[in-house]
């Protein structure tokens, strides 16, 4: 099947067919192999340094039909995700060449990520020379069918979106505290609220009797497919340890069960990672974890 590569155009259109490729491609199998639409937003909409990023870190692989098959891109401009279709996988040694030779220019090792349960890939990546870097990060599966009912919050606290009347400024507050990011600010808010997919009456949080926003969680949902991924999650540094996080995902699990959701998917860091025991007492269905692999480009081990 002929298939060739090309650059992406960062535009209305270009976001939409890679976003509808991801979307298209989460149905097949248990878990999916490629990112969600949330993760691709945040990419898109959530403030990248310069325009031209988005051209530099995405490439496309289409079939001479027009249609597209894969693309590889880079969250951060640090790291290459093979997005592919699950009947295109022979595509991916020429993505990892394209990643190597062009993508590669200029750097002393590219990364590329794996998931721990794919063979086809990891083949692939050894036979290149790359090496096993371990874990770096989980995506957990939740079935919102099973979800255990969501506990009240502390007597003064709230729930509530901020199309409910939320409080936005301390919203970003409190996400920036929380990942200890001066970037996360008003201009980064508007950018990432303008995302198609972006729904404030998906963007809960936890109220103090003072008004302030001290946990928040937001869902992306996809309704074709019936599943959500939710991304960001986080407490305040002054209010952990007291189950407001916890809550607050019940809380959107049962919103998003009765919107017809199935199912909701949580990324976090590699082990060890503290928010990882809260994700895990939730009960996922199923986990998959990924692995970052490295290949030295200037004879250097990694």
């Amino acid at each position: 099947m002929p298939i060739c590569d090309e650059p992406y155009v960062h535009s209305t259109a270009g976001f939409a067919e890679i976003e509808g490729f991801l979307k298209r491609t989460a149905r097949f199998g248990d878990m999916p192999a490629n990112w969600l639409h949330g993760q691709l937003e945040n990419w898109a909409y959530a403030g990248k340094p310069t325009t031209l990023f988005y051209g530099d870190n995405v490439r496309l692989w289409r079939h001479n039909s027009g249609t597209l098959v894969a693309f590889a891109i880079s969250e951060s401009g640090e790291e290459l995700h093979l997005q592919v279709h699950p009947a295109q996988r022979e595509i991916e040694a020429d993505m990892l060449q394209w990643g190597i030779e062009v993508w590669g220019q200029g750097r002393t090792h590219i990364d590329v990520l794996c998931l721990v349960n794919d063979a086809h890939r990891k083949e692939l990546l050894t036979e290149r020379g790359f090496v096993d870097q371990g874990e770096s990060g989980r995506l957990r599966q939740y079935d919102l069918m099973a979800a255990e009912a969501p506990p009240q919050v502390p007597t003064g606290f709230s729930m509530l979106s901020l199309a409910e009347g939320g409080n936005i400024p301390g919203r970003i507050r409190t996400e920036a505290l929380t990942f200890q990011s001066e970037a996360i600010d008003a201009a980064w808010f508007a950018g990432k609220s303008s995302a198609p997919g972006y729904d404030p009456s998906w963007d809960l949080g936890v109220m103090s009797p003072s008004g302030e926003w001290v946990a928040f969680a937001l869902a992306w949902p996809d309704h074709d497919n019936a599943l959500a991924e939710i991304d960001p999650v986080g407490t305040h540094p002054d209010h952990r340890q007291r189950g407001l996080a916890r809550a607050l995902l019940l809380e959107l699990f049962a919103r998003l069960r009765a919107a017809g959701i199935r199912q909701a998917y949580i990324g976090s860091a590699a082990e060890p990672y503290y928010a990882n025991r809260l994700y895990e007492a939730l009960g996922p269905a199923r986990m998959q974890v990924q692995h970052r692999w490295r290949l030295a480009l200037d004879g250097r081990q990694p």
